[in-house]
This record gives C-alpha cells, sequence and structure tokens, in this order.
C-alpha cells in the first residue's frame, strides 16, 4: 500500500491554566468525539472525492468542530485518509481509524467497492456506515442497517430524466445507454432502460465500458453509424461525460439530446469542456435553487437558513459551487449531530446507541428529506434535471420538475457546426 495520505484536523478546545482545577472541570475538558473515513482524494475519481473533502470540512467549520449530545458540546477530532478508490486500501484505512484511531463515528468512503470493504469491517466493530459515495442495491441488502445510504438507489436515478424526456416534442425515440461496469452505474443504467420502456422509449444500444475508459470514441463513432441515435446517456463519472461531449463534437455526433448523467455538474465538466456544455443535460439530487430549510439544531448550531445560502457560503470558501456531492458530506455529518442532539445516554457514542438512533431519524435539511427505510436506504427524494445553457458561459438551469424550473429546455440540440 502507498504511503498514506492524512488530514487530521480539529483538537480539543480545552487549554488548562495556572487556576484552580477540578474533576468536573477536567471531565469537561475531556469531552471529544473522534469522526473519520476515507475518499478517493488522488486518481481519476479524486475530483469528486475532494467534493466529498469540502463538504466535511465545511459542516466542521460551520458548526466549529462541534457536535451536541443531551446538550453538551463535544469537539471534533477530524480524521480523513486517501484510500485512491481502492477497496483493499479502504478496508484497511477503516481497520486503522477503528484500532488506531480509536473513532466513535465513521463517514462513508466512495464507489460500490470501496463501500462493501468498509461496511464489512465497521459490521465486525458494530460500527454504522452513513454514506452517500455509493447507490447499488446490494450494499443495503447486504449490510442492512449498519450502511445507511443517504443518496437514492440506482435504479431509481434517471425515473425523473425518462418522465422529463417524454415530454420533449419531438420525443427523443432511440435512446443509446452507455453502461460503465460498476454495480452502481449498472443499476442506473438498467433504471433508465425499464423507465424507459415503460414510456414508450425505444433502447436501441446498451454498450458497457470498462470503469477506468477514457476514449469514448469507438462507442460515438458505432452509435453514428447506426444513424437513428436521439438521445445518449452516460451512466459513469465525470470524466465520461467530458469524454462523451467531446467525442461526440470531435467526430460531429449530433443526437437530439445528451445526457450526461449525475456528475454533470461537476465543476470539472464546465472547466474542461468549455462552451462545448451548451445544450448538456444532467440530472442531480440537489441543487440549490431547491431552497430546502436548514434543520433548526436545539442547541443553537445551526449556521444557514436554506440551501441557496449555504452554496454562496460554500462559494465563498471553496470557490466553485456546491453540487450534491458536497451536500451529501455535509449530510452524513448532520445525520449524526440530528440523531444524538437528544441522547440522555451516559455514552451517547455507545455503538447500539448510535445505530438505534441514526435509523429513526427524520428530517429535513438543506439537502432535502432524509428518512430511513427498513435497511437504511433514504427514502422520498426526487431528483431535478438541469442543463447547460449560453453559447459563451453555459450556466446550469434547472428544467424538471415543473414546480422548481427555472428555464425552459433548450431542445433539440443545435448541430456541432451550427454552435
Amino acid at each position: 500500500m502507498k504511503s498514506l495520505k492524512v488530514i487530521v484536523i480539529g483538537a480539543l478546545a480545552a487549554v488548562l491554566l495556572a487556576i484552580p482545577f477540578s474533576e468536573s472541570a477536567a471531565a469537561e475538558a475531556a469531552k471529544e468525539v473522534r469522526i473519520g473515513g476515507s475518499i478517493a482524494l488522488s486518481g481519476p475519481y479524486g475530483k469528486v472525492g475532494k467534493m466529498y473533502a469540502d463538504g466535511y470540512t465545511f459542516w466542521l467549520e460551520s458548526h466549529n468542530y462541534t457536535m451536541y449530545a443531551n446538550g453538551v458540546p463535544y469537539k471534533i477530532k477530524w480524521f480523513m485518509y486517501d484510500d485512491e478508490l481502492k477497496a483493499e486500501t479502504t478496508a484497511k484505512l477503516t481497520q486503522k481509524l477503528i484500532t488506531d484511531d480509536k473513532v466513535d463515528l465513521i463517514v462513508g468512503s466512495y464507489g460500490t467497492d470501496e463501500i462493501m470493504a468498509q461496511a464489512a469491517i465497521a459490521k465486525r466493530y458494530k460500527k454504522i456506515l452513513p454514506q452517500g459515495g455509493a447507490a447499488a442495491m446490494m450494499i443495503n441488502d447486504k449490510y442492512p442497517n449498519t450502511v445507511f445510504q443517504v443518496v437514492g438507489s440506482g435504479p431509481s436515478y434517471n425515473k425523473s430524466f425518462m418522465d422529463f424526456a417524454k415530454t420533449l416534442i419531438p420525443m427523443p425515440k432511440n435512446v443509446a445507454i452507455i453502461f460503465i461496469e460498476d454495480a452502481a452505474h449498472i443499476e442506473i443504467g438498467e433504471g433508465a432502460a425499464r423507465f424507459g420502456e415503460k414510456l414508450g422509449f425505444n433502447i436501441a444500444l446498451k454498450e458497457y465500458m470498462p470503469l477506468a475508459v477514457k476514449d469514448l470514441r469507438p462507442v460515438i463513432a458505432k452509435m453514428k453509424k447506426m444513424g437513428n441515435i436521439d438521445l445518449v446517456i452516460n451512466t459513469g463519472a465525470d470524466h465520461n461525460c467530458i469524454s462523451l461531449v467531446e467525442s461526440a463534437s470531435t467526430l460531429d455526433f449530433n443526437p437530439k439530446l445528451i445526457h450526461g448523467g449525475h456528475l454533470t455538474l461537476s465543476p470539472a465538466v464546465k472547466k474542461t469542456l468549455g462552451k462545448k456544455c451548451d445544450y448538456l443535460f444532467g440530472i442531480t439530487w440537489w441543487v440549490p435553487q431547491m431552497k430546502y430549510p436548514s434543520y433548526n439544531f436545539k442547541n443553537g448550531n445551526t449556521k444557514f437558513r436554506n440551501s441557496s445560502e449555504l452554496d454562496e457560503a460554500f462559494r465563498a470558501r471553496f470557490g466553485y459551487p456546491a453540487d450534491y456531492h458536497v451536500l451529501l458530506a455535509y449530510t452524513i455529518l448532520d445525520i449524526y449531530a440530528v440523531a444524538l442532539e437528544n441522547v440522555t445516554d451516559k455514552n451517547p457514542f455507545d455503538e447500539e446507541i448510535v445505530q438505534r438512533q441514526v435509523s429513526t431519524v427524520d428530517f429535513v435539511n438543506e439537502y432535502g428529506p432524509c428518512k430511513f427505510d427498513q435497511v437504511g436506504r433514504n427514502i422520498g427524494k426526487e431528483m431535478a434535471v438541469t442543463q447547460y445553457q449560453g453559447k459563451e458561459d453555459p450556466q446550469y438551469k434547472v428544467v424538471w420538475p415543473l414546480k422548481i424550473r427555472n428555464a425552459e429546455p433548450q431542445y433539440p440540440a443545435a448541430a456541432w457546426k451550427d454552435r
């Protein structure tokens, strides 16, 4: 294993001064909660991992590195390691967090294999694992109420998008889906196909690509040769979305609609593609226009009024807009804070108490509703459909659902030569 990259942030706030000292004062000074996890901070998914890491940091800074249990403040000592999106590394780091760093609470990694590896270790030590980095159904099926899945399940990702696509005139009849060979991405693609077929779409092509694929020109050439593809759906990450658009423009492939997937709003997409983002659609569990209200903590440890205000503060702090990955990380720490604020037990971070409290949370924060079903999946969230619009400096707009739409969809897309 490569040398560990670790960020250790936060420490005990108490500074012992030359004043009379009591046992009760010592007890107050020692109140600390250790929280940590790992994420891919390097490699092809490093950009995504950074958004999670920034989301965690933003919560910690916004809450002054403090979490409350029954009104008592606990200073947070924070650990975040780079697992490089390698399941074996994730498992080793999770073991280290529990046995060496003595963490009380764990936050989830990113990727199906990584979460599965992390969950196996967490379960062994009776820890729970709130996570937003993997949507595969098999995770909660194998580790019910060990893993608490904040993001929606893979098959549901494209339901809103297919409902939206059905309303377009002319309807984009023939659909090609690019599957990335990862359990969650396959579920995302199969969900799109299943919803699409029910709505009358023709799934003309299913193309399976390796997880680390970088060049989509061969599959783009194949779709262009078919001559009838109206809608292309990407199930992969931001770099897959970028390759899809760049390959389509290079080969002059002009479908009516390109759906870049759930990472279309990643800052890397806009930064890399620039003007080519125009007309590009995507889906997201969260955009600031949703204006979900902040959770009102009883201890007053609430920083923002709603998701829009949170986004403004995040932009000012990190220099890029928040997206749903940032909010997933932020919400994972909110889940622990909400679950534990009313705990009256002597040891609020006891594993059984934490599991019981988290399994029964039912609240709304800047991300939206959070309530878990019997195996630990968040229920009730609906995806929004977004589109980049504008020739010179494309900006993303919400085009679905109608209740939060702030722009009409631009459709069908202009040919590359006319942009």
